[in-house]
Parts: structure tokens; sequence; C-alpha cells
């Protein structure tokens, strides 16, 4: 199945790792520094 597909091959494991990884820092990144953008136009 594919399921099965996807635990054989650890490459594509390992990348899709990472780029949960990157998405996640940037997500934070921007959130914070939306955060920190707002927090200064509205004072």
């Amino acid at each position: 199945g594919v399921a099965g597909d996807i635990t054989l091959d650890p490459n594509m494991a390992s990348a899709l790792a990472m780029i949960l990884v990157w998405l996640t820092t940037l997500v934070t990144v921007v959130h914070q520094w939306l955060l920190r953008r707002s927090y200064h136009v509205t004072r």
C-alpha cells in the first residue's frame, strides 16, 4: 500500500521531516515578526 511505500523510503521520510522543520521554523519566525510589528503599530 501507500503507507508501506512511504515507510520503505527513508530518504523521502527524512526529506519530509526537514521540510516540516523548516515550515515550523518559518511560521514561528513570521508569527513573532507579525506580533512585534502589530504591537508597535497599536501602541
